[in-house]
């Protein structure tokens, strides 16, 4: 195996990290859901440095984890062998969809940001900006995650591969509560996960590759 096939698993660690650095440089500054139109307002004039840098940054991330999705199908349809249920497809779908998701969130909000640079940004245009880019990040995202989420948990628990079952019913959970209004607190704890998963993914690539060389030098004539 060469060595961007050794390091393509870790495109979801890059994800995980930019996304990460991305909202913490603005996201603690947010107002909440329902926030008035003022408080929005002095959100985007005073935080717009750091919402462009910030957005900039996780919009960065969105190919790597394309790239993540494409390495998950390739090892979800492994797992299936040739039982075929179309649910390696379905998570990669869901990472393209996850990526044009975040992509509207982060460029609507990257628009009133700028919008507030200008000294353009009325209180009629800031709710707007706001409520759009929530309802990208938010509920539409959830849905998108729950379509990579779900289908690698139920591959998992169909073939004892990719996951550990824990781990299986844990990623399963996570698809569940991205339905739900419980998204607004899962955004860190998904990120977390698809880290770890990124990290796992590649160490058993390198397992993998490790007993086949000690196979193929097992096979050589003495």
């Amino acid at each position: 195996m060469d060595r961007l096939s050794h390091l393509a698993p870790l495109s979801g660690l890059a994800t995980a990290v930019l996304v990460a650095i991305g909202n913490l440089i603005w996201g603690f500054e947010q107002p909440p859901q329902g926030a008035g139109a003022e408080e929005i307002v002095s959100f985007y004039k005073s935080t717009s440095t750091e919402i462009r840098i910030g957005g900039t940054t996780s919009i960065v991330s969105l190919p790597f984890f394309v790239w993540f999705g494409a390495v998950l199908r390739e090892r979800l349809a492994a797992a299936e062998g040739p039982g075929r249920s179309g649910l390696p497809l379905m998570a990669f779908g869901g990472t393209v969809l996850t990526a044009v998701v975040a992509l509207g969130a982060e460029t609507i909000n990257m628009a009133g940001a700028m919008r507030a640079d200008d000294g353009e940004l009325t209180s009629d245009t800031a709710q707007i900006y706001f409520d759009v880019s929530y309802a990208f990040g938010a509920p539409s995202f959830g849905v998108a995650i729950a379509a990579v989420a779900a289908p690698t948990a139920l591959v998992a628990l169909r073939t004892g591969r990719v996951l550990p079952q824990w781990g299986a019913w844990l990623a399963l959970f996570v698809a569940l509560a991205m339905l739900t209004p419980a998204v607004l607190l899962m955004f860190l704890p998904a990120v977390l996960l698809l880290g770890a998963f990124s990290v796992r993914l590649y160490r058993e690539g390198l397992d993998v590759d490790t007993a086949h060389s000690t196979e193929r030098r097992d096979r050589r004539p003495d």
